[in-house]
């Protein structure tokens, strides 16, 4: 990293940088903001970094961890993401929907540096989910469900180009190109 960068030196970057990570992992919903309470009498935190906080906001929290310890190799953003991944497989994960599958970006990442072997059956058991059971759309895409379930009937909604006259019918393909 040079020395400075847009103005800034370097040791004032990093302190920065470690000042928005600690108060990631320092965050607490106090007041219940952000508390999404289930059906089944579960609580998440959608925000906090503690116990039971398993949403997509982790998993982009991971990452960005994850690329700070990738541009400086610092010890401590590592022990984060490792602490965080052991305490919730310790806890049994969480349910499997398409928001908390985030978090395994940042696990494939980890598996590959450190070849870890206990991340295997998290990355195996996911990335099967992910592959054959999870939703999905009319096309194929990932549905986005997640906590909340859908409306008994589902809303319909018209495709995003149904006014502009595109044709989004499924085609097929071929090396040769797309054909009708």
């Amino acid at each position: 990293m040079p020395a400075t960068a847009h103005g800034f030196h370097q040791s004032t970057i990093h302190k920065a940088i470690k000042l928005l990570i600690h108060n990631l992992v320092y965050l607490n919903d106090t007041t219940g903001e952000f508390l999404l309470k289930l059906e089944d009498g579960r609580v998440i935190d959608t925000k906090g970094w503690g116990e039971n906080n398993w949403e997509w906001t982790h998993g982009i929290g991971l990452y960005g961890i994850w690329q700070y310890h990738i541009l400086t190799n610092d010890p401590e953003s590592l022990q984060i993401i490792e602490d965080w991944l052991r305490e919730r497989f310790a806890a049994g994960g969480t349910t499997k929907n398409i928001n908390t599958m985030a978090v395994f970006l940042t696990l494939a990442c980890l598996y590959e540096k450190t070849k870890n072997q206990t991340y295997l059956p998290w990355l195996d058991a996911w990335g099967e989910w992910a592959m054959y059971d999870l939703e999905r759309t009319e096309y194929g895409g990932m549905q986005h469900i997640t906590y909340v379930p859908l409306p008994s009937p589902p809303l319909p909604v018209a495709p995003a180009s149904a006014d502009r006259g595109v044709d989004i019918s499924p085609r097929t393909h071929s090396s040769f190109g797309t054909t009708h």
